[in-house]
């Protein structure tokens, strides 16, 4: 009887001891299905309005990869969707656009692209901010990311996930403007406006490289640095407010990174009779290139994916052609992530600033 006893005894002890390991178990696996993200679940322009969340790891879906982050990083764009103005957006949000990082997953119909292979790219829908494709835009100021495959480049072992995650937007962003917009030539004349901007730095540099004759735009707190991308000719514009006053031969295009209200006006003013003005921020100019002539183009301008101008943009990158400025990193916190949005909306950013994510 004693032996019967010790028998149910033991049976009862190993049964508890089973459940704890199953739930145990089963916990660690949902740990393991579980990521962090930043949200915020309405446009208020308030930073204090972020959270940072516990959300399910995305699953890849047909024409898509996840991908495990490593670096982000912030843009101006970012804080307009936080403000509510001028892009839509889908609530509760996640922001950032840009990222690097390797492959966790694969979905059906990719074959370009497998588990570990490191990457980077931009989540901008096709075309416009928000994609048709999926329902999936931005999200990248999180472990994982689902993003669309064919918005995704390969990311060589000798660039570092920190420079691929800063030059994606603005480089896609300066390259199509430049050479797919206003198609500038190697000997022409260049103005670009806000020269020590990412997407400014990015341009010049861009220019140079072709043999484009190159002015641009800085203060007094950014002229060095400035100065350090070797541009032409370089307007203080604390010093001059009418361009007119230093640019005595015309330019053939000006590209307008800043969007300060009469930007328009002092470019017709320096600009040859059918030159050129691209602005990628400000309303002074809309979508139709040809409603300002005798100008040849006169438009507003907002980046398209491009894995194939990634990829130029990495291999400069990687030839020491292109640099990448850093200006902040911030650890995935959710005062780091306020760290950077206060940094963009300060306005006093030289160079790129980033989330660093795993």
């Amino acid at each position: 009887m004693q032996f019967v006893v010790y028998l149910f005894t033991f049976l009862f002890i190993y049964q508890i001891k089973s459940l704890k390991i199953i739930k145990s178990f089963k916990s660690s696996i949902h740990t393991l299905s579980m990521s962090k993200a930043i949200k915020y679940y309405e446009a208020t322009g308030n930073i204090d309005s972020l959270v940072l969340e516990s959300v399910d790891k995305p699953k890849a879906i047909d024409g898509t990869i996840v991908v495990k982050n490593y670096a982000a990083s912030i843009n101006p764009v970012d804080f307009k969707v936080l403000k509510g103005t001028r892009w839509p957006a889908t609530y509760p949000f996640t922001p950032g656009y840009d990222f690097a990082g390797i492959v966790d997953s694969v979905g059906p119909g990719v074959t370009n692209f497998k588990v570990a292979d490191r990457v980077f790219g931009v989540n901008w829908g096709v075309g416009k901010h928000n994609g048709d494709d999926i329902p999936v835009t931005a999200g990248t100021f999180a472990d994982y990311s689902l993003i669309n495959a064919n918005k995704v480049s390969h990311l060589p072992d000798d660039v570092s996930f920190n420079e691929a995650a800063a030059i994606a937007l603005v480089g896609l962003t300066a390259y199509q403007s430049l050479f797919d917009q206003l198609q500038i030539q190697p000997g022409q004349r260049v103005l670009i406006v806000g020269g020590s901007g990412a997407v400014g730095q990015t341009a010049i540099q861009l220019a140079k490289s072709i043999g484009s004759y190159v002015i641009t735009t800085a203060s007094n707190r950014s002229i060095k640095f400035v100065e350090s991308l070797q541009p032409n000719n370089i307007i203080n514009y604390n010093d001059v407010t009418n361009w007119s006053d230093v640019i005595k031969q015309p330019v053939d295009a000006v590209f307008d990174t800043i969007g300060a209200k009469g930007t328009f006006e002092k470019a017709k003013q320096v600009l040859t009779p059918i030159g050129k003005f691209l602005a990628i921020t400000g309303g002074e100019v809309g979508s139709d290139p040809l409603a300002f002539p005798p100008l040849s183009y006169a438009a507003s301008y907002v980046l398209r994916n491009d894995p194939k101008q990634q990829d130029i943009l990495i291999d400069l990158i990687r030839n020491k052609k292109l640099r990448v400025t850093i200006d902040l990193q911030a650890d995935f916190t959710l005062e780091g992530v306020k760290s950077l949005f206060n940094k963009v909306a300060s306005g006093s950013s030289i160079g790129k600033n980033i989330l660093l994510i795993n």
